[in-house]
């Protein structure tokens, strides 16, 4: 799996949009359509659209990054493309998560017995 990495904006819109321009993503209306990116093109245009909160801290980044790893590495073990995820997907996701991460702490555990 690629890593992808939020970083601070560096692009302004405008710069955003040639880039758009010149990679074909944009429709005869100006839109962005993404219907032939791939999921890693998906993702990196997600963070590269990050021009518009610049002021995100160092640990607001570190965070993303890593819940970004989580997603990817849930639907890809499972073989799901992020353009197939549907309301079962995310279902399954948030449910594995729960399991997961819920009940960490010593007291928690204990009580989840009963």
């Amino acid at each position: 799996m690629e890593e992808f990495e939020l970083s601070p904006a560096k692009n302004s819109f405008r710069q955003l949009k040639e880039q758009w321009e010149e990679a074909e993503l944009l429709d005869e209306d100006n839109n962005l359509n993404l219907k032939h990116v791939s999921d890693e093109e998906f993702i990196q245009l997600f963070f590269s659209m990050r021009i518009i909160k610049k002021s995100l801290s160092p640990h607001t980044i570190r965070s993303y990054n890593q819940d970004m790893k989580t997603i990817l590495s849930f639907f890809y073990e499972r073989e799901i493309t992020l353009k197939s995820i549907g309301f079962m997907e995310v279902k399954l996701f948030n449910e594995e998560m729960m399991n997961q991460y819920a009940c960490q702490s010593h007291r928690c555990k204990k009580t989840r017995i009963f």
